[in-house]
């Protein structure tokens, strides 16, 4: 049995938080991905260049994202459970071919201001973040902090939203016709810049 009100509570609670490898930098993901915080050590931030921080933003984002996405299907597990198990008979095709696309989900997103930050994930199991050179020495900390936050919230309303699509396409939720191309319009205008890369 599946209590559903109980585990969109309990979801809804449900809190993640990591450190970045070099000890400097904490991240915490909750209320379904609406509630991002990063923080910096005390004078941590200026001692970075774009290529060091992006570098342990990358692990500190695939690590939270994965704890997150691992304390979820927990989370589900124990509210409904066996619907996270596939022996390969218990589950129709269709549920077969909804996991197998689901690790295939790629978005991205940049920040605000388009020439900052760019995030890209892969099922939330992968995820790379990149800065434009000169960022650091233009935006101050909190300036910094609040642009990455906006990207990464950004990147996961995308990711939801591209779940909520295959969902759709695959058990036919009757999402309108019009929200497709509204998410295909707007996911083609957060594409990460490329020439930002080495």
């Amino acid at each position: 049995m599946c209590f559903m009100g109980e585990l969109a509570d309990r979801l809804d609670a449900l809190v993640v938080g990591t450190t970045s490898l070099d000890r400097q930098i904490t991240a915490i993901v909750g209320r379904g991905g609406h509630r991002i915080s990063v923080a910096f050590r005390t004078g941590a931030y200026c001692k970075y260049t774009e290529t060091s921080l992006a570098h342990q933003l990358t692990q500190l984002a695939t690590l939270t994202f994965i704890r997150y996405r691992r304390e979820y299907d927990k989370t589900v597990e124990v509210f409904c459970p066996n619907v996270s198990r596939d022996d390969g008979i218990e589950y129709r095709p269709e549920i077969q071919q909804y996991r197998k696309r689901l690790d295939q989900i790629a978005v991205s997103a940049t920040s605000p201001d388009t020439t900052s930050i760019s995030l890209e994930t892969r099922a939330l199991l992968r995820t790379t973040v990149v800065i434009s050179p000169g960022t650091l020495r233009r935006l101050p900390e909190e300036e910094f902090v609040t642009a990455l936050i906006a990207t990464a919230t950004l990147l996961l309303a995308l990711y939801r939203s591209e779940v909520n699509m295959l969902k759709d396409e695959i058990f036919g939720l009757g999402i309108p016709g019009y929200v497709p191309r509204k998410l295909a319009a707007f996911r083609a205008n957060h594409q990460p810049i490329r020439s930002w890369r080495r």
